[in-house]
């Protein structure tokens, strides 16, 4: 994916002001309206602005995000160019597209899986009823930026929500199925998922 920064053609470290300014720079360069003798052109310039348009707005939520998605300076900071990707996890999530989201996750380089990165993995597990490991990776994320509420939030809720069933999770043989303590679990897994999805809006 596209640095969002790139787009735009300023550093991490840039100021609200001149992203800002970036932004109204590239708008007028490629405003469509300034190619209406040529078609081509014209579409050109649409798919450019599309580009940049969405560049801006990634990198609005990044800073809105703090150091869940990397604010310079964070504890957290995505150094690799991650961010953007870890916004469309997150928009995926909230989409209540896991899977897509799930597979962006298991792309990325074990090297690059930071806080955000257990944590986006702990929603996903969570919205899919795997409970333990969704415990597991909010937990991990909570111990690398002890200092992040959304980590520990999610951590807290997970944890409330395990209580009922001891906080452990197994797979379940279909031919030996005990159906109440399935459906509490699918149950409570789903209204994790729903809290998780309303904690990433917030955002």
């Amino acid at each position: 994916m596209t640095d969002p920064y790139k787009v735009l053609g300023v550093s991490r470290d840039a100021t609200d002001d001149e992203i800002k300014s970036a932004y109204r720079r590239l708008a007028r360069k490629y405003h469509p309206d300034r190619f209406t003798n040529d078609d081509q052109a014209r579409k050109n310039a649409e798919e450019k602005m599309k580009e940049i348009n969405e560049a801006y707005d990634t990198v609005q939520k990044i800073r809105k995000g703090g150091a869940a998605y990397g604010r310079p300076g964070s504890s957290t900071s995505d150094t690799s160019g991650n961010s953007a990707i870890y916004a469309t996890i997150r928009t995926y999530i909230n989409d209540k597209r896991i899977d897509e989201a799930d597979e962006l996750l298991e792309q990325m380089s074990i090297h690059d899986r930071a806080a955000e990165w257990h944590f986006l993995k702990g929603c996903v597990c969570a919205c899919k009823g795997w409970n333990f490991e969704a415990q597991n990776h909010f937990n991990t994320a909570c111990t690398m930026d002890p200092t992040n509420t959304e980590y520990r939030t999610a951590l807290n809720r997970m944890r409330a929500g395990a209580a009922g069933y001891n906080g452990s999770y197994t797979t379940t043989d279909a031919t030996n199925c005990n159906g109440c303590e399935i459906c509490s679990s699918l149950l409570c897994a789903t209204c994790l998922c729903k809290l998780i999805g309303e904690l990433i809006k917030c955002l």
